[in-house]
């Protein structure tokens, strides 16, 4: 995950987070935080972390309209 989170936040564009979110990546990320019988600390742990960090990542890079923009229109 933080290897994730270094291509797309150390980029002085945000074409990395684009093509992230076109290729679908944002249901595979935010499906691990759904995962069956994850600890009861699990918000607090390092994998936890860098999934929102990635996810702040892609919002901070991107333009919120075209992020939801390119969800929706993936799902």
């Amino acid at each position: 995950m933080k290897f994730v989170d270094a291509i797309l936040s150390n980029n002085s564009t945000d074409d990395h987070c684009r093509e992230f979110v076109a290729q679908g990546g944002l249901v595979p990320l935010l499906s691990i935080l759904g995962l069956p019988n994850l600890p009861v600390d699990y918000p607090v742990v390092t994998a936890a972390q860098a999934v929102a960090s990635v996810c702040k990542s892609i919002l901070v890079s991107a333009s919120l309209m075209s992020v939801i923009f390119m969800y929706s229109f993936n799902s």
